[in-house]
């Protein structure tokens, strides 16, 4: 009895499973993986076994997408970097010999900075999130809280999904975010006004009996709130608004007004979860304000 070659749907199922397993790696990384290999089977359907998987095959794959869905640099970056790390992996265990996505170039990402919002924009998205038109009271303190936790204490969509009841601590003023982007752990110390807006929610949430261990609560179950539930109420924010804006946007926008507030680099690295601080860095050039209050130190500033 002969073995049969090793099929990449099987191999990419045990890949699945060994990263989440063994690498540790977040759901949302693993369903960045499918996002990639799931169109791939699909198009390149005589692409069945794993040796059949070559570099000619990934740059025909990632071409097509580029021409014909139009794909940006860094959706081709990801792909790249989806297919590298299967590659490594299939080579690891023994499954090839050479990884096929080695030699594939990446293309270089435009290093734009990061778009926020000034102060006067970031205060109407929070008073319109509660000033909305509902049906009834719970949504209107809730999105309220969700959109000022993003905006004042720098949270990403997910953390904010991800947090539960006992990871805020109104006694100490501290919001601790657990198993955030790379799965780190940090706290952030909560505001005053932050701490009104959740703290109200909580009230309602507890007025409506919401059980579950998550802090944000969808509007009509006893379920957690879903990214889907963020993407809609961002949509219906931003066509009341009149201006463009998304969910990250509000992560930057806490950055850039903590610079221009006076909040030290280190300080701030620290609480948006940064490994490296050159990545806060990048906020320094971002915000005109901060500039502008520096370039006032210049010892020739008063020469006459």
């Amino acid at each position: 009895m002969t073995n049969l070659p090793p099929r990449i749907i099987e191999l990419l199922e045990i890949f699945y499973t060994d990263g989440q397993v063994f690498q540790n790696l977040s759901p949302y990384t693993i369903r960045g993986y499918k996002r990639v290999f799931s169109p791939f089977l699909s198009k390149f359907t005589k692409v069945q076994e794993i040796h059949q998987l070559t570099q000619d095959v990934i740059e025909k794959f990632i071409l097509e997408g580029t021409i014909q869905r139009k794909w940006e640099p860094a959706t081709i970056v990801n792909y790249t970097k989806a297919f590298k790390a299967f590659g490594k992996w299939c080579v690891k265990k023994g499954y090839i010999a050479e990884n096929p996505a080695n030699s594939i170039s990446k293309p270089r990402l435009n290093k734009s900075l990061p778009k926020a919002l000034d102060k006067e924009k970031a205060e109407l998205i929070i008073n319109t999130a509660y000033n909305l038109k509902y049906h009834y009271r719970f949504p209107r303190f809730r999105n309220r809280a969700l959109v000022a936790i993003m905006i004042m204490a720098g949270l990403r969509v997910r953390e904010c999904l991800n947090l539960k009841l006992n990871d805020i601590d109104f006694q100490n003023d501290v919001i601790f975010v657990n198993n955030g982007k790379g799965k780190k752990d940090r706290f952030i110390p909560m505001c005053g006004q932050l701490k009104i807006y959740l703290q109200a929610y909580l009230k309602e949430r507890e007025r409506l009996n919401r059980s579950h261990i998550y802090f944000f609560s969808s509007s009509n179950k006893d379920k957690p709130l879903t990214e889907s539930g963020v993407k809609r109420l961002i949509l219906i924010l931003r066509d009341k608004l009149g201006f463009h804006f998304h969910s990250h946007i509000l992560r930057h926008t806490f950055a850039t007004l903590m610079l221009e507030g006076g909040c030290d680099i280190f300080s701030l690295s620290k609480m948006l979860g940064h490994n490296d601080i050159k990545t806060t860095a990048i906020y320094l050039s971002a915000t005109a304000e901060h500039l502008k209050s520096q370039i006032i130190k210049h010892p020739l500033n008063n020469f006459r």
